[in-house]
């Protein structure tokens, strides 16, 4: 996709999401090379690039999922609607950024 926005001349931008800090699904390493690596992807794209990974705070925040087994666990890849507007304040100064201001100097 991201070569696709660049021969179209469309801005784009690369984020990490955000995560909670009680709780960490991932194995640390490999997390870290993966924002590495995601950063180095949107470089070499020319895309923006920003890590709002911990924009959505405090962690009560994200959701619980329904497991079907008759009660409920911590979600840490969705949130309430609290945290999608944190996540939408995080991201704004970098669409203006990546987005907005690129498009307008066209």
């Amino acid at each position: 996709m991201l070569d696709i926005a660049r021969m179209r001349n469309i801005p784009a931008l690369v984020y990490i999401a955000p995560r909670p800090t009680d709780f960490f699904p991932f194995d640390p390493t490999a997390y870290a090379a993966f924002k590495q690596d995601l950063a180095a992807l949107a470089a070499e794209r020319e895309a923006g690039f920003a890590n709002i990974e911990d924009a959505v705070f405090p962690d009560d925040k994200f959701g619980m999922a329904d497991l079907a087994f008759g009660f409920y666990a911590r979600d840490p890849f969705h949130f309430s609607a609290d945290g999608h507007a944190q996540m939408a304040d995080a991201l704004l100064p970098h669409i203006r950024r990546h987005i907005v201001e690129r498009r307008d100097r066209r």
